[in-house]
Parts: structure tokens; C-alpha cells; sequence
């Protein structure tokens, strides 16, 4: 990219985020006629392509203008990371690695390893969002996501870490009351708990007895948060399927019980997805080893 042009992108990606040309010009240290000069010369050399619609005192970003910047990102991401492998060769991981985790198996699996690598490597910098919405990649604010069903995006990478056993799980004081189910069958009159996702949309993926069963369960209490979940079987509100890295800890306090009924559950994947450019960084290249141990 010519330096001209490079400076003009830079331009614009200001002018969308902080919403103004005002805002741009005091981030960049020009003036806002700069700004506007700048801007301009952009739409020219994309042919005439309006990159704002301009009211007396607002302006709006067209599409043109966002897929624009969605592309331009990536260009700048690699471009940054040419320099890095440059200037710093092979040295120890440093700079910002910008995360998303999903906060329960974050908060059971890979929060301390994670805190962990800034103490390994100290010009090393995590930024973790502890979070399952959706994180498009291509838009520069997000560098390593994990994520347990991963959405495929152009220019990712995708990589398999670690494995999770879905069980099914209650509290001791819940099996102990009379008559606790014993069989498939019979979970369909208990007090289940499930995660709102897996009965409203994984389920329809399965096949057979499988789908013969869920299909026939119907929760008493459907939430979105596997530790909130974890929270209502402990206190002996109901049976609940939970993965095994969240459950683990109080099997082994006493707290929970891994249900004995067999019911053939699928193993849950964990991925990470990251841009092809970051691909050979040495900060995302010990993270995602560290969350591969973590995982193991």
C-alpha cells in the first residue's frame, strides 16, 4: 500500500470510531479541514464512492465505508506484524493480545494460566473480555477468541485445544431424596436445569436415541450460564448437565454427583480462532500453548 493511502485509511478508521471529524483530528493532531481534505481525497481514489452520509451536525458511515474499513483492518494488522517480526526477531513474546473467553470455562480452566504468561513474559499485555457474543475477528478489536461451537469467518484460523465431557450432575442431597431417577425415562419427571442454547438449538443436531430422549425432555429451568447452573444443582435445586471442567472441582468437595445413568453424551470441542496474520506471533503462539495445557 502507497504511504499516502495507508495515512488515508488511518484517517478514516479515527473518523468511525470516535464518530466525528472533529474527534479524529485532536486523536491524529491535525486540523478538522485536514481531516475533511484527507476524506475526500479517499472517496476520490475509490472512485467517487460517498464514504459518509453528512447531515448539518452528524455524519454517518455508508456500508461502502464500513466494509472498507473491515478489509483495511487486516492490511494494517499484517503490516504491524511484518514490523514486529522485524524488530524483534525471535524475542519473547510482548505487545497486547486482545482476548474472548466464555466467562465460565474462563473463570475454571483459564483465567490463572493466562495471568500466569504475564508474569512468564513480562512485555507480554492480556486484554480479556470474559464473554460469549459474538466477536467478528476481521474487525481489529479482537486478536484470540475460545469458543466451544466456533462460527467460521473468512481469514480465520481455527484451531482445536482442549475436549469437555458433557455429564449429568446433582447434588447429594438431592439424590438422596426418594425414589431419584434412576434411567432415562425417568429424568423425564425430575427437575432438570440445562443451558438455554443446548435445548433450543444443539439438540436439534442430534440424531437417533439421542435426539429421541432430549427431544422428550422438557427443563424446569433453562438459563444461559453454566455457572449460574452450576450454582442451582449445588444447592440441590435439580439435576443439570454440565461440562466437566466446570463441574470437576466440587465432585471432588463432595458437592456434586455425576449422575450413574448412561446417557452417551457428545464431547464438547473447544477452539481457538485468530487471523492468518497473527498466525507466527510469538504472544499468540504462547497463549494458545498455554491454553492447550490448560485444557490437557
Amino acid at each position: 500500500m502507497h504511504g499516502d493511502q495507508l495515512i488515508l485509511a488511518e484517517t478514516l478508521i479515527s473518523v468511525l470510531e470516535l464518530g466525528s471529524f472533529t474527534a479524529a483530528a485532536q486523536k491524529l493532531g491535525t486540523s478538522q479541514s485536514t481531516i475533511s481534505r484527507r476524506i475526500a481525497a479517499l472517496e476520490q481514489k475509490l472512485g467517487g464512492t460517498p464514504l459518509f452520509h453528512r447531515g448539518v451536525r452528524w455524519i454517518e458511515p455508508t456500508q461502502e465505508a464500513k466494509d472498507y474499513v473491515q478489509n483495511i483492518r487486516e492490511i494494517i494488522r499484517l503490516l504491524e506484524t511484518a514490523d514486529s517480526k522485524v524488530r524483534d526477531g525471535d524475542a519473547e513474546p510482548s505487545g497486547v493480545l486482545r482476548l474472548s473467553i466464555p466467562p465460565a470455562l474462563g473463570r475454571a480452566k483459564l483465567a490463572l494460566p493466562l495471568a500466569g504468561l504475564t508474569e512468564q513474559y513480562p512485555k507480554l499485555r492480556l486484554r480479556i473480555d470474559f464473554s460469549e457474543d459474538y466477536v467478528d475477528l476481521r474487525d481489529g478489536t479482537t486478536d484470540l477468541v475460545v469458543r466451544i461451537k466456533p462460527l467460521e469467518q473468512a481469514g480465520i484460523s481455527i484451531t482445536k485445544i482442549g475436549d469437555s465431557k458433557l455429564g449429568l450432575y446433582a447434588s447429594p442431597s438431592y439424590l438422596n431424596t426418594p425414589n431419584p431417577p434412576a434411567s432415562m425415562r425417568e429424568l423425564t419427571g425430575a427437575n432438570i436445569i440445562g443451558l438455554s442454547s443446548f435445548f433450543e438449538r444443539d439438540v436439534r443436531n442430534f440424531t437417533g436415541r439421542q435426539k429421541k430422549f432430549f427431544g422428550t425432555l422438557q427443563p424446569k429451568i433453562l438459563a444461559n450460564d453454566f455457572t449460574a447452573i452450576l450454582e442451582m444443582i449445588a444447592g440441590g435445586i435439580g439435576m443439570g448437565f454440565l461440562p466437566d471442567y466446570l463441574a470437576s472441582r466440587l465432585v471432588r468437595q463432595g458437592k456434586l454427583v455425576l449422575c450413574p445413568i448412561s446417557l452417551n453424551m457428545p464431547m464438547l470441542e473447544i477452539y481457538a480462532l485468530y487471523p492468518y496474520s497473527l498466525r507466527d506471533s510469538p504472544r499468540l503462539d504462547c497463549t494458545l500453548k498455554a491454553l492447550v495445557k490448560a485444557l490437557v
